[in-house]
Parts: C-alpha cells; structure tokens; sequence
C-alpha cells in the first residue's frame, strides 16, 4: 500500500512537471504554434485579446521626451475622432486608448507625459460616459488595465486599495511581470487563464461610478495642480435613443453623488446627442473626417477648450 502510495505521488508530481513544462513553452518559439494549434487555442492569438500591443505603444509614445505640451487621453471613441488629427497638431500628444485600461490606466498615461513633459501645459480626458462606470473587468480588463503597464514597469503609481481589488478579481500570483509575459505570448495560457476568470470570478461594470475612477482622476487633477497643468474631463458624444437617455439619467444620479462632481460640475452639461445614423454601434461615431471634425467644433464650443486643435490642414 505505501509503495502505491508512493508511485502515485511519483506520478502526480511527474504529471505536473510535465503540464507546467507545456505551459512554459507555449509561450516560447518554435513551440508556440505548434502547442496552439495542437490545444485548439488559436483563435486566442492574434487579433483576439491583445490589449496589451494596443496600449504599450502609447505608453511609449507619452514617455518619449518631446516639444508636446498637451495631451489628449481618452478612450476607443476619442481615438476614432482624434487620432486622425496628429499629423496636423505639433503641440499635442494624442493618445485615445480604450476605455478597457480604466481611469488607474489614463492616469500612469498622464503621469508618464508630465514627466517626460516638464512644460506641459494642459491635459484633456475626453471620455464617454460609460467610460466612468469601467472597474476591474474579467472580460477586457486583464489586457488593457494590467499587461501593458506591468510589462513597461509602470505600474508603480497604483495605489495599495487598487492592488488589493486588481488581486481579488486577478489573483496576486497573476499580477508579476514573469506571469504576465507568460500569458502574453501563449495562446494556451490565454485561453486558460481568461476562461478561468470567466467561470471561477466573473466581474463587470454597474451603473455606479466606481472607486477605481474617482481615485484616479482625483489623483490625475491633484498631479496636473502640483504641476501646474490644467486638467479637462471632456465627454464625447452620444447616440440620440431612448435608451442611452434613460442610461444617461442614471449615470449622471451616479457622477452627482460623486467626489468627480466637484471637480467637473459641468461634464454633463457639456453632453451633445447626435443622429443614430451617426454611429457605427450604440457608441462609436462614425463619419468623414469632415462630419468628424464638425462635431469636435461643437465640443470645442461646449467645453471652451481645444480650440487650438488643428482640425485641417493649413494652406
């Protein structure tokens, strides 16, 4: 019975030496593919739940030491209106992200540029509503508001609280640099650690403006005043339906209730609704550069600020 015993721990020992080897090389050439295709994990490859190469660039970009005083952050919808607009605009930094990285990720974005910026003058957040309910998600939230910043070492501005939340939805062991990069390059390891957090966690945004942005944007207005930046919460536009009305009603209850309206007692009051025609899904506008850049001069008018971006060019 004891040498039973004994093999069985053998063997259990040796199979998870084994799992934890295909594990490892999942993530490594020449193995990668192979072990992808062989655990029918390719379609969590490319194309599919790659936030972290969606935000690393921009974490680069505000980084790089430059002649940009401003900076435009935001989340998928200003990239749609304003990303387009770089080219034409020598004192602003655009770097419209998603709204997947959360307000603790738009604020290591706006600290990295004042760093690397010292005559800075202005910030814009220009963000959908629905960008202020995003918390720690179990769907996006792991590749946008955790991979990038930890892979670039620049998750060193969170806060104690929002490490003990990003813990209880990711778990600690998940949180290091070595899983991170374990799980980025492995299809295998996506697939099993997303579905894991799917099934054993599940966590979504509400209708309540969360911790995670009031901390953070609290923090983004306190950076910019000791810098002496002036910070703008900007709200982009939104689809002219019932529903998003009735959603509107019920966030702004929310956004009152909260610390952010002291800060920005006019983000609602700003709020245009275009068309539904004028969108591509129930938030992102969609349009000709033109059609674009006349709803901008509308925010521009309603926010008074802006109003040097460069929306065409110059003859």
């Amino acid at each position: 019975m004891k040498k039973l015993v004994l093999k069985t721990l053998l063997f259990s020992v040796l199979l998870s030496l084994v799992l934890v080897g295909i594990l490892i090389l999942s993530a490594k050439e020449p193995y990668k593919k192979l072990i992808s295709v062989a655990t029918n994990s390719t379609e969590y490859g490319s194309g599919y739940n790659q936030g972290a190469c969606e935000i690393i660039p921009y974490i680069y970009k505000v980084q790089t030491k430059d002649a940009y005083t401003k900076l435009i952050l935001g989340d998928s919808v200003c990239f749609r209106m304003f990303s387009e607009l770089q080219d034409l605009n020598k004192d602003y930094c655009i770097a419209g992200t998603n709204r997947g990285v959360t307000m603790a990720g738009q604020y290591i974005l706006a600290e990295q540029f004042l760093e690397n910026h010292p005559d800075a003058t202005e910030i814009y957040l220009v963000v959908i509503e629905d960008s202020l309910l995003t918390d720690f998600e179990t769907g996006y939230g792991y590749q946008y508001a955790v991979m990038p910043f930890i892979e670039t070492d620049t998750f060193t501005g969170i806060e104690a609280d929002t490490l003990h939340d990003l813990k209880s939805v990711y778990g600690s062991f998940f949180l290091n640099k070595e899983m991170v990069m374990l799980i980025e390059h492995s299809d295998l390891n996506k697939k099993l650690y997303y579905n894991l957090l799917n099934k054993v966690n599940p966590k979504f945004s509400t209708l309540e403006i969360p911790d995670v942005s009031i901390t953070y944007i609290e923090k983004m207005y306190r950076l910019c005043e000791e810098k002496g930046v002036t910070l703008y919460l900007v709200p982009e536009p939104l689809k002219d339906v019932e529903e998003r009305r009735e959603l509107e009603a019920q966030i702004r209850t929310s956004y009152e209730a909260s610390p952010l309206y002291e800060l920005f007692p006019d983000y609602f009051e700003q709020l245009q609704y275009l068309p539904p025609d004028m969108f591509a899904d129930n938030v992102h506008i969609a349009g000709t550069r033109e059609e674009l850049n006349d709803v901008i001069r509308i925010m521009q008018k309603n926010s008074n600020c802006m109003k040097d971006l460069i929306l065409e060019p110059q003859n």
